[in-house]
């Protein structure tokens, strides 16, 4: 089993300066309609992707059930201030 769970995200450039580790993230899997998992920003590498103008990030999310297996595909919400 995976706890934490580390999701990694490409951020865009425009709202990549307003990235901060312990930002609060929003975590939605298909497998599990209508509940979010909570996770926290932990990382960036405050880089852009040359070709795609996107920074890595990465999300690390409470998994102590083991229901957020590696490899899914997930949708992540930020709470980047404005």
């Amino acid at each position: 089993m995976t706890d934490p769970v580390r999701v990694f995200l490409q951020v865009p450039q425009d709202v990549a300066p307003s990235v901060r580790a312990g930002t609060p993230a929003k975590i939605d899997v298909r497998e599990y309609p209508g509940r979010a998992f909570e996770g926290t920003l932990a990382r960036a590498s405050f880089a852009l992707d040359s070709q795609t103008r996107t920074m890595t990030t990465e999300v690390r999310v409470p998994n102590p059930k083991g229901e957020l297996l590696v490899g899914m595909y997930t949708e992540v919400a930020l709470s980047l201030p404005v």
